[in-house]
């Protein structure tokens, strides 16, 4: 079994910090399988301003029909939240 097939089938949420072409191609997916009706759909939590822009992307493509609203249950939390909770 792939590792993204067997992190989607053993955890609640999905946390996503700061990534590159896998982090994002691993929330596209999620987002594609949504769309479709396909398995099931966890919370998404982005960490830090630099997932601001893809709030701003999902914002602009709902009205055009080309994002489930209901994508809009993930959250934006502050990189300094996280930070203060990882060190605990």
């Amino acid at each position: 079994m792939e590792k993204q097939e067997i992190l989607s089938e053993t955890t609640k949420a999905d946390i996503y910090f700061k990534g590159g072409v896998g982090t994002n191609l691993k929330n596209a997916i999620t987002f594609v399988k949504k769309k479709l009706g396909i398995g099931y759909y966890k919370p998404q939590i982005f960490v830090g301003e630099f997932y601001n822009p893809l709030q701003d992307l999902l914002t602009h493509l709902t009205p055009e029909g080309m994002v489930d609203p209901s994508v809009f249950k993930f959250q934006i939390v502050s990189q300094s939240c996280c930070e203060s909770r990882l060190l605990l």
